[in-house]
C-alpha cells in the first residue's frame, strides 16, 4: 500500500474532526472500554492513537480487496452519513446504500436484483421514448415509481450481490446489513462509536459517527485507499467480480440459447414422425352406444304394448 496514504492519517485532523468525542456515559458499551482514554463530564473520549491504528489496519485491508478486483459497498443511512457516503463510493468506484437498507440485499439478493433491473430497463425506455404512447397519468405513475427505486438502489446497478466488503456508519443504525455481512460471511469495515459493540465487527475504527466531519475524515481515508487498489488492479490487468461475473451470465444465456434451439428443433422431428405413423395406423371407428341402443329401446316398447293389450282383453272378459 501507498505510504502516502498512511501519512495523511494524522493525529490533528482527527482531533480537529471531533473524532475523539463518544457519547454519554448513560449510553456507554463496557466493550468499547479497551479504545476509551478518559470521560469528562459524562462524555466519552475515545485514545484517538488508538482510532490511528484501527484506522490504518481497515485502510491496508481495503487496499489488498480492491487491488484483487473486489466490491466494496459503502453503507451509511443517517442524515449526517448519507451525502457523504455517496460522494467517496463514486470516487472509489464502489457501491453504496445511503437511504434505506433493503433487508435480503445480501441473503436474498435475486430478488433484490428484480428491482435493480426493472429501474435500468424503464430508465432505457425512458431515453429510448418507448413510454410516449402512454397517457400522461400512466407516464407520472411510472416516473413515481423510478424515482422510489433510483432513491434506494440507484447505487447498486451493476452490483453482483457478493461483495468482499462492507463500510459501514453507523453499526447501530445499519445492524441488518451487519447481520446480514455476518450471515454470508462478509468482513466488515465500521466507525464504531462508544455505544457499540465493536466485536460485531472485523475491522472497527472507534471514532464519533454522528459529527460530519469525523465521518467525511475517516471515509475519505478509506475511500483514498481503495482508489490506490484500483489503480493497482488497472495496472496488473485484474478486473472487477462484477464484470466477470456479467461474461460468466453472457456465456451460459448463449448456451442456454443454444440448448433450448436443439430441444425445439429434436421436438419438431419427433412431432412429425408421430403424425406418419398415425397416419400410417388408422383405427376403425367403435359402433356407437346409441346405434346399440335402439333394439333394446324396441324390445321395451313391444312388452308395454303386450301389457295394454292384456289389461284390455281381462276388462272385456269382466263386462
Amino acid at each position: 500500500m501507498n505510504k502516502k496514504i498512511l501519512a495523511d492519517i494524522s493525529l490533528t485532523d482527527l482531533l480537529e474532526a471531533g473524532c475523539h468525542f463518544g457519547h454519554t456515559t448513560s449510553r456507554f458499551n463496557p466493550k468499547i472500554k479497551p479504545y476509551v482514554y478518559t470521560i469528562k463530564n459524562k462524555v466519552v473520549i475515545f485514545d484517538l492513537a488508538q482510532t490511528k491504528e484501527k484506522l490504518e489496519e481497515a485502510a491496508k485491508f481495503l487496499f489488498e480487496i480492491a487491488a484483487q478486483g473486489g466490491e466494496i459497498v459503502f453503507v451509511g443511512t443517517k442524515r449526517q452519513a448519507a451525502d457523504v457516503v455517496k460522494e467517496e463510493a463514486v470516487k472509489s468506484k464502489s457501491f453504496y446504500v445511503n437511504s434505506r437498507w433493503w433487508g435480503g440485499t445480501l441473503t436474498n439478493w435475486k430478488e433484490i436484483k428484480k428491482r435493480v433491473d426493472l429501474l435500468v430497463e424503464s430508465e432505457k425506455k425512458l431515453t429510448d421514448g418507448s413510454f410516449d404512447h402512454y397517457t400522461k397519468l400512466e407516464r407520472l405513475k411510472i416516473e413515481r415509481k423510478l424515482q422510489r427505486l433510483r432513491h434506494f438502489l440507484s447505487g447498486l446497478i451493476g452490483f453482483s450481490g457478493q461483495p468482499a466488503a462492507l463500510v459501514v456508519v453507523d453499526v447501530k443504525k445499519e445492524a441488518t446489513a451487519v447481520k446480514e455481512a455476518h450471515l454470508t460471511g462478509v468482513p466488515v469495515v465500521a466507525i464504531v462509536d462508544s455505544n457499540v459493540d465493536p466485536e460485531l465487527v472485523d475491522y472497527p475504527i472507534p471514532a464519533n459517527d454522528d459529527a460530519v466531519a469525523s465521518i467525511k475524515l475517516i471515509l475519505s481515508l478509506l475511500s483514498k485507499a481503495v482508489q490506490a487498489g484500483r489503480q493497482e488492479a488497472e495496472k496488473k490487468g485484474v478486473k472487477k467480480n462484477s464484470e466477470k461475473k456479467d461474461k460468466e451470465e453472457n456465456k451460459k444465456g448463449k448456451k442456454e440459447t443454444k440448448g433450448t434451439k436443439t430441444a425445439s428443433k429434436k421436438a419438431s422431428s419427433k412431432t412429425v414422425v408421430k403424425k406418419k405413423a398415425a397416419k400410417k395406423t388408422v383405427k376403425k371407428p367403435a359402433p356407437s352406444k346409441k346405434v346399440a341402443a335402439k333394439p333394446a329401446a324396441k324390445a321395451k316398447k313391444t312388452a308395454k304394448k303386450a301389457k295394454v293389450s292384456k289389461k284390455v282383453s281381462s276388462k272385456k272378459e269382466t263386462k
